[in-house]
């Protein structure tokens, strides 16, 4: 039993350090999604403000 406590000690934070790493990835990666999301709702809503504003115009100047 003594060598399934050396290999307990080699690869348990091995299997840890892979897990600890995947989470951080998948989380930055989430982050990185949800930014560009609402990166491209606020373009979206910017371009609406605009459209919005020249038929304004347009209206005004008939």
């Amino acid at each position: 039993m003594c060598w399934l406590r050396a290999w307990s000690h080699i690869l348990l934070p091995v299997f840890l350090s892979v897990a600890l790493i995947q989470l951080i990835f998948n989380l930055s990666d989430h982050k990185t999604k949800t930014h560009h999301h609402w990166k491209r709702k606020i373009e979206a809503k910017y371009v609406e403000k605009e459209e919005d504003e020249i038929c304004w115009i347009s209206n005004i100047m008939e």
